[in-house]
């Protein structure tokens, strides 16, 4: 076992009246049962018995895991993990203790334990007759429970059943009695019921492509119907899914689309009923309404309502940040500014300049990626749930999943998404006060012009021909602290300074469609490029695009393509840490020169420094 106690022996097991402990748990469910198993043992080792109470502890270590249906991998777990250690997990148990555990499953009486004992056989010795005793169990353990009124706390156990029945064999009784139970339940759920156990029952028949789909989307509307009169609209927008689901799969397409206009008016209504309540006001009504015009556009809804409904978005989104408050704390860059200021005084224009760019790292990709998922670990409640990113006038523009899935891929693009959250709003924040403490001290000490900078520009690699002027006059602009002309020069030239150093290098930067015509990559899929990334290092790919085209991270491109900037905005970290970027990659091809260095074997070219 995982804490090292010793697994006990059948008879000392039967010696012991654990049933009657079992039973007296308020709830037959294995937290109720372990709880009780707990108090037991405390009670023991009180009166010295430490026999009897390893017997208990065992119990509750068996009792522990975790039921978790949906993950075909691992259903059963430890019941805690931190960051130290865990409770027990299915692996601890020794040889002995299986043998023991599969005894028990013949001993008890208890439903709920002998499927808990059974599927712990089942996954340790694959014993065939142990997963159906296990599937039996779990159905009359759920019955047990919906009789008694109490089925949200083991629904686990019915979806866990209902999986081994399935994995024994779809045609077979038992399976078949899983599905006449829920379709049994879910007829009187019909004209009664007003939670969510139709809503798992109708989803566990959809998966397993059971019951008849016309019934199930009549139950599924009847229920939604009933808890939208009476104000709960989550949970019948559920139900009007579901029921369109089921219509669906029946190729009935008019009725499904029926069911998503029903779920959008739903949904405007929960709109309009949030505005002026506090907590929710125009934030969480742009919410329900923008997610009801795309209901009503998936289900073939009128073209004049979804305008009239986007004009009302449109109203609430500029709204919604008046709604917000802001949260700040301070931070101690006295030593950023002490480092910044030494680290750049005295020197030449060209030596301060590079001291400047090489003065501070830029990010690692994937030391960021580490303290991301260290954080999604440590501080799962901040990474629960997804999130929207704004614009100032209230519109969203992305939307990053929640951590804590165990899809892979919906898990990669939550932690990306966090990576660039985190570098604009701490890594690159904290960067731009060092940034501009050198800027200001390099403007102070030198007398810059355009010939005094022009030694970053000529025959410089990474600058297209005949845009020499356009990049030194938006540095030069950034020394004197004229950031809106450093925006307006810098941002847009970044594009085709990567077409032009991918070119140099042999690489084809356009795409041939169907009628012959080229068209340049755009920025995007440049930076995309593994020979961008080969060529500027995977550093520098990261910060450009954090910095010009990722919604989490600075989106500079965009805002400043389309308009959205503001002149004061152009005073801001995002700029300042482009305007630095552009200098250090401009600066790479002359800082190797100097120092006669060159890129270590295996290393990027521009990440050498």
């Amino acid at each position: 076992m995982s804490n090292g106690l010793p697994s006990p022996l059948i008879h000392d097991i039967q010696a012991q009246d654990w049933e009657d402990v079992a039973r007296s748990a308020e709830i037959p469910t294995d937290s109720h049962i372990q709880t009780k198993f707990g108090q037991k043992v405390a009670e023991l080792e009180a009166a010295g018995d430490t026999g009897a109470s390893a017997v208990y502890r065992f119990l509750g270590q068996v009792t522990s895991l975790h039921l978790q249906p949906d993950n075909k991998d691992q259903p059963l777990r430890a019941g805690w993990i931190s960051a130290t250690g865990r409770s027990a997990a299915v692996e601890d148990f020794t040889e002995h203790a299986q043998d023991t555990i599969e005894q028990l499953v013949g001993v008890t009486s208890t439903p709920i334990l002998r499927a808990r004992f059974a599927d712990i056989i089942w996954l340790l010795r694959k014993n065939h007759k142990m997963a159906e005793q296990a599937a039996t169990s779990y159905l009359a353990a759920f019955k047990a429970v919906d009789d008694a009124g109490h089925w949200a706390y083991e629904f686990d156990c019915f979806k866990r059943g209902m999986a081994l029945a399935k994995m024994l064999g779809t045609k077979k009784q038992l399976f078949l009695d899983y599905v006449s139970f829920a379709e049994t339940r879910l007829a009187s759920l019909e004209s009664t019921g007003n939670d969510s156990l139709g809503a798992g029952l109708l989803d566990t028949l959809f998966e397993y492509r059971v019951g008849d789909p016309p019934v199930a989307a009549r139950i599924a509307e009847a229920l939604g119907d009933r808890l939208e009169t009476a104000g709960n609209s989550f949970l019948a927008q559920t139900y009007f899914d579901i029921g369109s689901r089921f219509h669906r799969a029946n190729n009935d397409l008019s009725n499904a689309q029926r069911l998503g206009v029903k779920k959008a008016d739903s949904l405007i209504a929960q709109a309009e009923s949030c505005i002026g309540k506090e907590g929710q006001g125009y934030f969480s009504g742009s919410h329900h309404l923008a997610v009801a015009i795309e209901c009503l556009r998936q289900s073939g809804g009128e073209e004049a309502r979804i305008e009239a409904l986007h004009k009302r978005l449109v109203e609430w989104q500029a709204k919604t940040t008046s709604e917000m408050n802001s949260a700040s704390h301070e931070i101690d860059v006295s030593e950023i500014v002490k480092h910044a200021e030494e680290g750049v005084r005295g020197k030449a224009l060209p030596d301060a300049v590079f001291a400047m760019v090489l003065g501070h790292r830029v990010i690692n990709p994937d030391e960021l990626r580490k303290r991301v998922i260290n954080l999604m670990r440590d501080y799962p409640l901040s990474h629960m749930f997804g999130t929207s990113m704004m614009a100032p006038d209230g519109r969203v523009t992305a939307f990053k999943p929640s951590g804590l899935t165990e899809d892979a891929e919906t898990r990669e693009i939550a932690i990306e998404a966090e990576m660039f959250h985190q570098a604009s709003r701490i890594d690159w924040d904290l960067r731009a006060r060092y940034i501009d403490v050198c800027r200001q001290e390099i403007a102070r000490e030198h007398h810059l012009t355009l010939v005094e900078l022009q030694f970053l520009v000529l025959h410089n690699p990474f600058i297209p021909p005949g845009h020499e002027m356009i990049f030194l006059k938006g540095v030069l602009a950034g020394f004197r602290g004229d950031f809106d002309i450093t925006a307006h020069f810098l941002i847009p030239q970044i594009e085709e300074a990567i077409r032009h150093i991918l070119q140099s290098a042999g690489h084809v930067t356009s795409k041939l469609d169907s009628k012959m015509i080229q068209e340049q990559r755009l920025l995007g899929a440049l930076l995309s490029l593994p020979e961008t990334a080969e060529i500027l290092g995977a550093n520098h790919v990261f910060e450009l695009r954090g910095l010009l085209i990722e919604k989490f991270g600075y989106d500079l491109r965009n805002r400043l393509a389309h308009g959205f900037m503001s002149y004061a905005e152009c005073w801001g970290a995002d700029v300042l840490n482009l305007w630095w970027i552009v200098i250090r990659l401009l600066s790479f091809p002359l800082v190797r020169k100097a120092k006669g260095d060159a890129p270590a074997e295996g290393e990027a070219k521009a990440d050498a420094t």
